[in-house]
C-alpha cells in the first residue's frame, strides 16, 4: 500500500511536469520571463509584433484556437489586468475598422494582405479569427467583388509588395478578364506589369512614371495616350486615370479656361507645382514647355524684369523700342489692346483712347506730367523735341501751356521770383517782403519742395519750415485754410497776419512778435523791460532807423543778437550801462 502510495505522487508529479514543461519551454523568440513564468513588462502593447513573428510559441498555453489552453486566458477574453482584449474577434483593430476605407486602405497598403494572412487564414475564410473577408466582400477574396477597378474602391493603388499575395489567385490572369500578353519566366517575381498576374508591360518600361519618360513622349502626341487611358484621359481600359497626378494632361491641360485665368490663379497658389512638368527652372522640363515662351519677366510676371516699381516708365520705354506687337498677344492685351478678362487691362484704362497719346487721359494734371518731369526732364526731350519745343506728329511745345523758355532751372518759367501774381502757381502774398530780409530764402518756407523734387509741381503749396525756425513753445506750421504760420520762432511763436492780406509795422508793432514772460528766444524779458514797459515805448529806447541794418539779420538762429545796436545813440549804451537824462530822471552810468 505505502509502495502504491509513493507511485501515485510520482505520477502525479509527473503530470505537473508535462503540463508546465510546455510554458516554462525556454524559446528565444518570445518575451518571457522564465523564472517567474510570467511576460515581461509592457507585454500587452508588445505581444502583438510577437504573435504576428512566431504565433506557435503562443499556442503551447493559449492553445492555437487562443481560448486559453493552460493558461485560462484565450485572445477573445473581454480583459485582462485593465487592457482590454480582442472579444470581438477584432484582434485589436480601431472601432470603425468595419469601415471597408479604413482597413481595406491598410490591407492594400504594405504589408497589408500578407498580415491579414496571419489572423484570417491563408486563404482568408476565417482562420483563428473565424472571421471570413468573403462574408463582406461578396467575392471569395479579400477583397471586393469586380469590377475593382473603379472609384476609390480601386485595386490600382495597391501596394506592389503585394504582388505575391495577388499571385494566389491571379497567377498568369487566373481569375481575372486581364491576361498578361505573355507567360512570365518561371524565376521572375510576381509583380503588376511583368506578365505574372493580369498585367502585361503595355508598352511601357522601367521608369516610366517619370515626367522625362512619359511626359516627353505624350507631349509628342497625345492620342497615343488615349488608346488605354481614354479618349478623356480618365483611366479607359487601363483604369489609371491621367487626372491622379495631373490637372489635365497637355499644352492647354484640357480645360479650355487654363490659359486664362486658371492658369495664373494655379500657379500663384503653388508655383512649386508647375515644377513637376516644367522643370526645376521652369524651362520646360518634362512638358518641353518653358515658361518664358510666354512670360517675358519670369514665371510668374509677364512683363520685363525692369518693369517694376515704375510702370510708367518701363511699358512706355518697351513700347517706344519694341512696338505693341507683343501687347496685342490674344492672352494679355488682346488683339486690339482693349484688354483680356482676367489678364492685361485695356491700354484705355491708362490712356486716351483711340491709342492716339502715350499719355494717360488726365495727363494735364501737376500731380501726373509735372511730378514725372521734375524726375527726369530728359524723358520729355524724346517726344517734345531736345528744347522741348515740340515735335510734328508727337509732342506739343511745352510753352503752349508754360512760359518760356521753359528751363528747370529757371524758376520764373512758372512763377516769378519771387511771385507776384493772384493766381497759382504764382501768388504774391508776403513773399517780396520775406524773401528781402537777410538769410531768408525759399527753402526757409518751402524745405524739400523746390525745383527738383517731387513736392514741387504736384499742384498743392507745401509749406514746411526747416527746423531752425521752430519755436521754443514748438514746431512751426502753416495753416492752409487760415493762411497764417504758427509756432515761428522770429515771430515769438505767435500767430502771424493772414500770408495774403495781413502786414505788420515793424516800427511800431513790436508786441506782435515780441512779448514780456512768455519765455520765447525774442521775449523781452532780460534786464530792466518791465520796469520801463510800463511808462515807455519801445521806441524811446530803440531806434527805428537802425533796425533795416540789425533787427532782421540773424532771423535762422533762435540767439536774440544785435538787440542792442538798436538803442538810440543819446542813450551811450554801453557795457550795459546807460547814460541820459529822460522824463527829467538822470540816468549816470545806470546799470540795465
Amino acid at each position: 500500500m505505502k509502495n502504491l502510495k509513493l507511485i501515485y505522487i510520482f505520477f502525479i508529479s509527473l503530470l505537473f511536469l508535462s503540463l508546465f514543461s510546455g510554458c516554462s519551454k525556454r524559446n528565444k523568440e518570445s518575451i518571457f520571463n522564465h523564472d517567474t513564468g510570467k511576460h515581461l513588462k509592457n507585454w500587452i502593447s508588445e505581444h502583438k509584433y510577437s504573435y504576428l513573428k512566431d504565433k506557435d510559441s503562443c499556442d503551447e498555453c493559449h492553445e492555437n484556437n487562443s481560448s486559453g489552453g493552460i493558461s485560462k486566458l484565450g485572445c477573445f477574453s473581454k480583459s485582462f489586468n485593465g487592457a482590454i482584449c480582442h472579444p470581438d474577434g477584432t484582434f485589436g483593430h480601431p472601432s470603425d475598422w468595419k469601415n471597408p476605407l479604413i482597413h481595406g486602405a491598410s490591407a492594400k497598403s504594405a504589408p497589408g494582405f500578407k498580415n491579414c494572412k496571419e489572423c484570417h487564414g491563408n486563404d482568408f475564410s476565417g482562420g483563428i479569427t473565424n472571421t471570413s473577408c468573403f462574408t463582406c466582400h461578396g467575392v471569395n477574396a479579400p477583397h471586393p467583388k469586380k469590377n475593382w477597378n473603379g472609384d476609390i474602391l480601386t485595386h490600382t493603388n495597391t501596394d506592389a509588395a503585394n504582388s505575391s499575395i495577388c499571385f494566389d489567385c491571379h497567377a498568369n490572369g487566373n481569375n481575372s478578364d486581364r491576361k498578361p500578353d505573355s507567360t512570365a519566366s518561371k524565376d521572375t517575381l510576381p509583380g503588376c506589369f511583368n506578365n505574372t498576374l493580369c498585367h502585361a508591360i503595355i508598352g511601357h518600361f522601367a521608369g516610366w512614371e517619370s515626367g522625362n519618360n512619359h511626359g516627353v513622349t505624350a507631349e509628342k502626341d497625345f492620342s497615343v495616350c488615349k488608346n488605354c487611358h481614354g479618349a478623356d484621359f480618365k483611366g479607359g481600359i487601363s483604369t489609371i486615370s491621367c487626372y491622379s497626378c495631373h490637372t489635365g494632361p497637355g499644352v492647354t491641360h484640357p480645360d479650355t479656361g487654363w490659359i486664362i485665368p486658371n492658369h495664373k490663379i494655379n500657379a500663384l497658389t503653388d508655383i512649386i507645382l508647375c515644377k513637376k512638368c516644367h522643370g526645376d527652372d521652369y524651362l520646360g522640363g518634362s512638358s518641353q514647355i518653358a515658361c518664358n515662351i510666354c512670360h517675358m519677366e519670369n514665371e510668374t510676371k509677364v512683363h520685363i524684369l525692369n518693369w517694376y516699381p515704375d510702370v510708367q516708365l518701363n511699358h512706355r520705354s518697351y513700347a517706344k523700342n519694341n512696338g505693341t506687337l507683343i501687347c496685342t498677344n490674344v492672352n494679355c492685351h488682346g488683339i486690339e489692346l482693349t484688354g483680356v478678362n482676367g489678364s492685361g487691362p485695356s491700354c484705355s484704362t491708362c490712356h486716351t483712347w483711340p491709342f492716339v497719346s502715350v499719355h494717360p487721359s488726365d495727363w494735364n494734371l501737376g500731380t501726373n506730367h509735372g511730378v514725372t518731369a521734375e524726375k527726369d526732364f530728359s524723358v520729355c526731350k524724346n517726344c517734345h523735341g531736345s528744347n522741348l519745343s515740340g515735335i510734328t506728329g508727337s509732342g506739343i511745345s511745352c510753352s503752349t501751356c508754360h512760359p518760356w523758355p521753359f528751363t528747370l532751372s529757371n524758376c520764373n518759367t512758372c512763377h516769378n521770383s519771387p511771385p507776384s501774381g493772384y493766381t497759382y502757381p504764382d501768388i504774391a502774398g508776403s513773399h517780396t517782403i520775406h524773401t528781402a530780409l537777410v538769410n531768408i530764402n525759399c527753402t526757409s518756407c518751402h524745405t524739400n519742395s523746390g525745383s527738383g523734387t517731387i513736392n514741387h509741381i504736384n499742384n498743392i503749396i507745401n509749406v514746411i519750415f526747416n527746423n531752425t525756425f521752430n519755436a521754443k513753445s514748438g514746431i512751426s506750421s502753416y495753416s492752409s485754410q487760415n493762411k497764417t504760420c504758427s509756432k515761428i520762432s522770429c515771430h515769438g511763436g505767435t500767430i502771424t497776419p493772414n500770408w495774403i492780406s495781413g502786414n505788420i509795422d515793424v516800427n511800431t508793432q513790436c508786441s506782435s512778435c515780441h512779448k514780456s514772460g512768455t519765455g520765447e528766444y525774442n521775449g523781452y524779458s532780460s534786464g530792466r523791460h518791465s520796469l520801463h514797459t510800463g511808462f515807455a515805448s519801445c521806441t524811446e529806447c530803440h531806434d527805428i532807423n537802425k533796425l533795416p541794418a540789425s533787427h532782421f539779420t540773424n532771423l535762422n538762429t533762435s540767439a536774440m543778437t544785435g538787440a542792442n545796436l538798436t538803442i538810440i545813440s543819446a542813450a551811450n549804451y554801453t557795457g550795459g550801462r546807460c547814460t541820459i537824462t529822460c522824463h527829467g530822471k538822470n540816468h549816470n552810468n545806470n546799470r540795465w
